[in-house]
């Protein structure tokens, strides 16, 4: 019985050295090896991190791209200009991700039926270690399934895919910086748009609040602004058409249709960041910035982006300083009768001190004119009588806890079933305001 245990026991004591083995070998070994196989096909072998410099030669050209030491990239050859640095950085990656998949045994008096010599890329990877890396591209194969590639130091030829393969084949314009404005959002404090028919200038006051102070002086729209300039921040160029700006009269941008100019920083941290653009005979957009030397083309749908109006650009809040949350009173006036409503620890009472049937009415009124925006502006204000204005239908007033401050709305004319006209204390001018505003004032009444 004894005998029994010990051989039950050194059974499994084998199975599980068995099991043990298995998976260490052929499970996880497997992966190790699946990994090391498919890095050994690996056309480069190197961190992103390692890469000093590039060189890409086709045809006549040879780029030579180099990265400081704060990973910017930097194009020195044939010229020397800013490189676009996001997609020199998945360049690289998509360099590393290329694998061959076979091999070509081919006579080396053979090698330029395939593209290879002379090549029709080099890419040389020059390491920090003074090492470098380099592959020849060639043809795509009959099939167009593959690309012919092949090392210098090796006879065989590679057959890799032409999707990834196709994906580092760059030219000059593909890698160069084409954005024409690069700026921090946040440090902008003027903005002056200079447009066929109008100039509008912005400024953000030390509050952080944005006014317009040219034509008008109005509050602005923080957002509508922050949009302009998110736009201008993604202009780029579809072509060069220049590498100086000596020539900027041949495309008519000595005289520019749109210029816009902005303002970071003060004093000697000063710097006016500017776009200038024509729009030519043939509908064609030029360009040029402050930030590139080259004049380029862009795309029209920059012409929509920037032609702003002063009604696009103005605040359309109601009430834009207005702390709803510090609202205690409220006032509605009407055919002569005036209802009060005051605010005690959130719950709206009458004025004879009852608690009001109306508390979801009165809460959603505020929602509403906290978030209702102004649909359209009317100057001035001498024709009152026209817009139901004189004798208002009904005059909304709104109180600040512990002040006796008013901000005061007087509501007139419907116009058809879209809006209402409306004055405000503070805006000189008659506002046209969507008129489901009225919809909670009359269930108050």
């Amino acid at each position: 019985m004894k005998n029994k245990h010990i051989l039950i026991i050194t059974l499994i004591f084998l199975i599980a050295i068995l099991f043990t083995w298995i998976y260490f070998y052929e499970f996880k070994g497997g992966q190790i090896r699946n990994e090391q196989k498919e890095k050994a096909k690996k056309l480069f072998h190197f961190a992103p991190s390692e890469v000093d410099s590039l060189m890409i030669s086709y045809d006549d050209t040879t780029l030579m791209v180099l990265k400081d030491t704060f990973n910017n990239w930097t194009i020195t050859n044939p010229l020397i200009t800013d490189a676009d640095n996001n997609y020199m950085d998945g360049f690289i990656i998509t360099m590393l991700d290329i694998v061959y998949e076979d091999t070509l045994h081919i006579m080396q008096n053979k090698l330029s039926e395939y593209g290879l010599n002379p090549p029709n890329y080099t890419l040389s990877a020059f390491l920090k270690d003074n090492t470098k890396q380099t592959i020849y591209l060639g043809d795509e194969s009959p099939t167009e399934k593959y690309q012919y590639a092949k090392s210098p130091s090796e006879d065989m030829v590679l057959l890799v895919d032409w999707g990834r393969a196709g994906g580092i084949e760059k030219n000059l314009f593909k890698i160069r910086n084409k954005r024409l404005l690069d700026f921090p959002i946040g440090q902008i404090h003027t903005i002056k748009l200079e447009l066929p028919n109008n100039e509008i200038i912005a400024e953000r006051k030390p509050n952080q609040e944005w006014w317009l102070i040219s034509p008008q002086v109005l509050r602005a729209d923080k957002n509508a602004l922050i949009d302009l300039m998110q736009w201008l921040a993604n202009v780029y160029a579809l072509s060069i058409i220049s590498e100086t700006k000596d020539n900027l009269a041949n495309y008519g941008l000595d005289k520019p249709n749109y210029a816009i100019s902005m303002v970071k920083g003060y004093d000697e941290n000063k710097e006016n960041i500017c776009l200038y653009l024509v729009i030519s005979p043939l509908k064609t957009v030029y360009a040029y910035s402050s930030q590139q030397t080259y004049i380029c083309e862009v795309s029209n749908g920059v012409i929509n982006s920037i032609n702003k109006n002063l009604y696009q650009l103005r605040d359309k809040n109601i009430f834009s300083t207005l702390d709803f949350d510090n609202i205690n009173k409220i006032e509605l006036e009407y055919d002569e009768k005036k209802i009060i409503y005051n605010r005690i620890d959130d719950f709206w009472y009458t004025s004879n001190d009852t608690i009001s049937p109306h508390q979801r009415e009165l809460d959603l009124l505020l929602s509403d004119l906290k978030h209702t925006r102004i649909l359209g502006f009317i100057d001035g204000q001498n024709n009152l009588i026209e817009y139901g204005l004189t004798s208002p239908q009904q005059i909304l007033r709104l109180y600040i806890k512990d002040t006796e401050e008013a901000y005061t709305l007087y509501i007139g004319n419907k116009i058809s079933n879209k809006g209402v006209y409306t004055s405000r204390e503070g805006i000189n001018n008659i506002i046209i305001i969507d008129n489901r505003i009225i919809e909670p004032l009359d269930l108050l009444k």
